[in-house]
């Protein structure tokens, strides 16, 4: 997906839906509570049939996952305090379809449960912001289009005799998705400029971001994720003004009672 430089611009912040919450046509949980997190937290995650359960998320956490959003695609408009509170919801829900809902229908009803108890009203703007474009180096790409009858999958683990490296490894992985899981980058966001169609195989081996020296003498083992890209794939990460979609959160409060 190309992204129009900044130079081309002729408008950096464009409102294109009113703020409003989630179409009320929309699927929604047949039964839900919600409590502020007492003891420990566990910051999970879990879906089993058609029960739903969070624990131990922000609201911003909250709405990252309800929308499907990095947290670089999440602003706000104006004074919204919840927003960078660091109180934390439990969360119990039940979907009362018979089917059992899909990972997307679970995110339509959390965005409806959190219009509905949170008062949460957002809307989306396109706004210009640094961005790294994903691209083709000078030597072309250094892996393979996957076969038709491969099945996907991606792996990510932590190599090395301190977990020092972190590995990805995928069949029928697409560049967009290539994009969204390097994302983001020196806190840009990474878009896919590299016009390259289908799924491919891709591996790639470097030292994550928060492994990195920080002082002014660099560990030569070290492989920052722009060297990697280079010599393992043959692409490169290119600096750039984008123009992204964001989710703008207009206004929210503490949820209502149970």
């Amino acid at each position: 997906m190309k992204c129009a430089t900044i130079a081309s611009l002729t408008l950096c912040l464009v409102t294109v839906a009113f703020a409003q919450a989630p179409a009320s046509s929309a699927q929604k949980f047949e039964a839900a509570s919600i409590r502020v997190r007492k003891g420990a937290p566990q910051w999970k995650l879990s879906i089993s049939g058609s029960r739903m359960s969070i624990n131990s998320y922000t609201l911003l956490g909250l709405i990252k996952e309800a929308y499907n959003l990095q947290l670089y695609q999440i602003q706000k408009q104006g004074a919204v305090p919840l927003l960078s509170s660091d109180d934390l919801y439990d969360i119990e829900a039940t979907a009362g379809s018979e089917a059992i809902p899909t990972r997307e229908q679970f995110r339509e009803m959390l965005q409806e449960l959190l219009a509905d108890r949170f008062h949460l009203m957002v809307h989306r703007e396109m706004k210009a912001m640094p961005v790294y474009m994903l691209e083709i180096g000078r030597g072309g790409i250094r892996f393979q289009q996957s076969a038709p009858e491969a099945d996907p999958q991606v792996t990510f683990s932590l190599t090395g005799e301190n977990k020092e490296y972190s590995l990805i490894t995928s069949r029928k992985m697409a560049m967009e998705d290539l994009a969204n899981i390097l994302s983001p980058v020196d806190e840009r966001p990474v878009l896919d400029g590299t016009g390259l169609k289908g799924t491919w195989d891709i591996k790639l081996y470097r030292t994550p971001a928060y492994k990195m020296s920080k002082g002014s003498e660099p560990d030569l083992s070290e492989i920052s994720i722009f060297t990697a890209l280079q010599k393992q794939l043959g692409l490169k990460l290119e600096p750039q003004k984008g123009l992204l979609s964001v989710l703008v959160v207009d206004s929210a409060e503490k949820p209502t009672d149970n």
